[in-house]
């Protein structure tokens, strides 16, 4: 998994209110949920990418499990989600370079066919 596949899932979190809703609830409580949601929703995420994502910033270790923070897709460092559908294309890191782009309702990165 890269950060490209966890940016593109939380791009999709960030459109699709449905999804949003699914990972905020108890069904996603934890990195291992999370992640089969993801890849429920097609992306290639795993547990072990959200645990490590930004040395653990986006869970909370209890025991012996990874739960994930609340709204932990706001927390993805370079992912400036839309607030509307005004925005057709997403800077991750803040370099200038177009880093996604809208593509009627889907988001495509730089490494995806359109």
């Amino acid at each position: 998994m890269s950060l490209v596949h966890l940016r593109a899932f939380v791009l999709e979190i960030g459109r699709n209110a449905q999804l949003a809703a699914v990972c905020a609830s108890d069904r996603a409580a934890d990195a291992d949920d999370q992640a089969a949601i993801a890849r429920e929703a097609g992306f290639d995420v795993h547990p072990a990418d959200l645990v490590n994502c930004q040395d653990g910033a986006l869970v909370e270790h209890v025991d012996e499990d990874f739960y994930m923070k609340p709204n932990w897709w706001a927390l993805v460092e370079g992912v400036n989600v839309p607030s509307t559908d005004a925005a057709d294309t997403i800077d991750f890191d803040g370099d200038g370079i177009i880093d996604a782009i809208r593509i009627g309702d889907k988001w495509v990165l730089p490494d995806e066919e359109c």
